[in-house]
């Protein structure tokens, strides 16, 4: 069995990675945001790359459907309805649950139960900073920590697809997640005791947690627009 607690080296990224990458980060922290143009000559200029990697970079973020791409307008971060948004969190439930629960059947692997407390407790360190950068890193590297200890190469793929960047940007989630600390916490006890019916259970509730922010928002936006 792999030793989870060790690093493991990570290859070198392609220059098209560079740019998919600082899209998504760039999203995630607010540096973009839905609807923003995205012009290939300042992404050059902005990750050092050329033209070429930028257009790679763009196709993929098309695919996955981050950004939408016009023949006449250029590229754009995507816009979500509300209702894209709801529909997006019912595949996001599922997939979470998914992830904590196959964690939780391998939390006897060597390295595992370390790397679910050491992810816990950055998103608790996290809690408290005001810059919006150490909880996002913390919460990606929650799920990371997950998808590690599952060691399913099919839901990892999957997981990464879908469309929660643009979700996060749009309805500023980073908000939501400050207030649910307590959620990851649940769910990595749940991990620790390597129960996978509680952990889905619990990673599932949290994912419903973020919809009713989401609701809440744009009930109140509703009403203010009378």
């Amino acid at each position: 069995m792999t030793n989870l607690a060790q690093p493991t080296a990570s290859p070198t990224r392609s220059a098209a990675d560079v740019v998919y990458h600082g899209v998504i980060s760039a999203l995630e922290v607010g540096k973009l945001v839905a609807g923003q143009r995205l012009v290939e000559a300042d992404l050059c200029i902005r990750w050092g790359v050329g033209r070429s990697a930028v257009r790679e970079a763009l196709q993929r973020l098309s695919n996955e459907g981050v950004v939408e791409l016009s023949r006449n307008k250029g590229a754009r971060i995507r816009e979500m309805s509300v209702d894209q948004a709801l529909r997006t969190l019912d595949v996001t439930e599922v997939l979470t649950g998914l992830a904590a629960a196959f964690a939780a059947r391998r939390i006897a692997d060597p390295g595992a139960a370390q790397l679910i407390r050491n992810a816990v407790e950055r998103l608790r360190l996290a809690e408290g900073e005001d810059d919006d950068r150490p909880i996002v890193q913390a919460r990606r590297g929650f799920y990371s920590a997950l998808l590690q200890i599952g060691q399913n190469e099919e839901l990892r793929r999957i997981f990464h697809t879908v469309q929660v960047h643009v979700l996060r940007a749009q309805f500023n989630l980073t908000q939501a997640h400050r207030r649910l600390i307590a959620d990851y916490a649940a769910i990595g006890d749940a991990v620790l005791a390597g129960d996978p019916d509680r952990a889905d259970h619990m990673a599932r509730a949290h994912v419903r947690n973020v919809r009713s922010f989401i609701e809440r928002k744009q009930a109140i936006q509703e009403e203010r627009n009378g």
